[in-house]
């Protein structure tokens, strides 16, 4: 059975754009990264991923989501600058788990699963890959407009071992 070590708890006392973890240890075969967050203000806005600072067309994904009550879809990305994440409100928390398998190989590209929801609102899951071979080190979360992450929100890096 797989052993999480959490790794890095950033729970934000202010409020802010972006969240990094960075030099990320490579003693874990897997990472999962967690995270609950809302918006200070406003209305839904989209948050995104980068790694090891890439601001590159480096990442592709795809997915597939249902907004509560109303419709499904699905949504696909190639060649894109960051990988989207999730939709995040001022009046409600967005809960996600990311794993990202075999981080630490320098001999494929790395991939992940995203797995996101919020309560009346939408639950949507994600794959991607960001096309690199170069270990993770980096993992920045991030919104690119003007409005910041609430006072409160927790983000949470866990290693695995033996996963």
């Amino acid at each position: 059975m797989p052993t999480y070590n959490a790794i890095a708890t950033t729970t934000l006392s202010s409020a802010v754009s972006t969240v990094t973890f960075s030099s990320i240890s490579q003693d874990y075969t897997d990472l999962v990264l967690v995270y609950k967050m809302r918006m200070a203000t406003g209305g839904a806005v989209n948050t995104f991923m980068r790694i090891n600072g890439d601001s590159g067309n480096n990442y592709n994904f795809a997915g597939t989501y249902y907004t509560l009550g109303v419709a499904q879809g699905s949504h696909t990305t190639n060649a894109g600058n960051a990988a989207w994440l999730d939709n995040v409100d001022s009046s409600w928390t967005t809960i996600t788990h990311i794993d990202f398998n075999n981080y630490k190989s320098t001999s494929m590209k790395k991939g992940w699963l995203v797995f996101s929801g919020a309560p009346a609102s939408q639950v949507d899951m994600k794959w991607g890959s960001w096309n690199s071979t170069a270990a993770i080190n980096q993992i920045q979360i991030y919104n690119p407009s003007s409005v910041n992450f609430a006072v409160g929100s927790q983000f949470t890096l866990y290693g695995i071992l033996a996963a």
